[in-house]
């Protein structure tokens, strides 16, 4: 499974929301780092808070790469103990952790650092939702 939250902006209006995809990968499994290759995969959830999602500019993203099967815990719990032993070590961003099968990455622009903790949280229940919403529409 591939999950992407992205905070964008739209710069005719300046509208600005988050985007958020889940995407499936029906049939893959692995025991430690995702594949290189594994693709985007099937879209089956999103939720579009700025329409159109092309063109927009990107101020922030977190991206989950994780089998299909794993647990909103699982991920939860990867996301936010990979970002604060980053941050606490001084890593500098973009921060790209693999935490058994799950990886993630997660970058801002520096408009949003202050705020980084709050928006990586953001970003990562919007992932959750739009997965949320790709299990209840199959």
């Amino acid at each position: 499974m591939r999950l992407v939250a992205q905070r964008v902006l739209r710069p005719p209006n300046g509208a600005t929301g988050i985007n958020a995809y889940c995407y499936f990968h029906p049939g893959c499994d692995w025991l430690d780092a995702p594949p290189d290759d594994l693709g985007r995969g099937v879209l089956r959830g999103k939720i579009i808070e700025v329409d159109p999602p092309s063109g927009n500019r990107v101020r922030s993203y977190l991206d989950i790469t994780t089998p299909d099967h794993t647990t909103d815990l699982h991920i939860t719990e990867s996301v936010l103990s990979g970002a604060d032993l980053l941050q606490s070590g001084g890593e500098s961003l973009p921060w790209t952790l693999t935490h058994l099968e799950t990886r993630f990455e997660f970058n801002l622009e520096l408009a949003l650092v202050q705020q980084w903790e709050l928006e990586l949280r953001m970003l990562l229940g919007y992932a959750l939702q739009a997965r949320k919403s790709a299990q209840q529409n199959p």
